[in-house]
């Protein structure tokens, strides 16, 4: 599928995939270009796990709706990277300089040595990344 757009997405989009919240609409219309084969959509692994835990700790989710999310989610085939010794060591630097969990870290170290963009909706790792121009809010992803 030539000439699609490559991308690392992390948690905080994807919960908005479940979750309805601001910029849920986004998220989802990112879902859709995926879907529709417009999107190529990468992560690190760790997303999975973040989304999970993130929906069980919402009050408007049960344990049988976090499994249908994690079962949606594998549907969907995304490709989920598990990260290497090479990322996880960019990672350690990323969260030093800039005050973030080696979680984001993961996520930014995976979009910095894909050479494409992390769209995000983490508010705090846009600030804290802000002078990481590959590091872009989610508002900025449209069709």
């Amino acid at each position: 599928m030539e000439g699609q757009e490559k991308i690392v997405l992390d948690a905080s989009v994807v919960v908005k995939w479940f979750s309805q919240e601001e910029g849920s609409d986004l998220a989802l219309e990112v879902k859709n270009q995926y879907v529709e084969g417009e999107l190529i959509i990468l992560s690190a692994d760790l997303l999975i796990y973040e989304v999970s835990n993130a929906l069980m700790f919402n009050l408007d989710f049960d344990q049988e709706d976090v499994a249908n999310a994690v079962k949606d989610i594998f549907d969907l085939d995304l490709d989920l990277i598990t990260p290497i010794e090479e990322i996880l060591i960019r990672a350690t630097e990323y969260a030093s300089e800039n005050n973030l969990t080696i979680y984001d870290s993961c996520y930014i170290s995976l979009a910095e040595m894909m050479g494409i963009p992390l769209y995000t909706a983490d508010g705090k790792l846009l600030e804290n990344t802000e002078d990481l121009d590959f590091v872009k809010s989610l508002k900025y992803l449209q069709g």
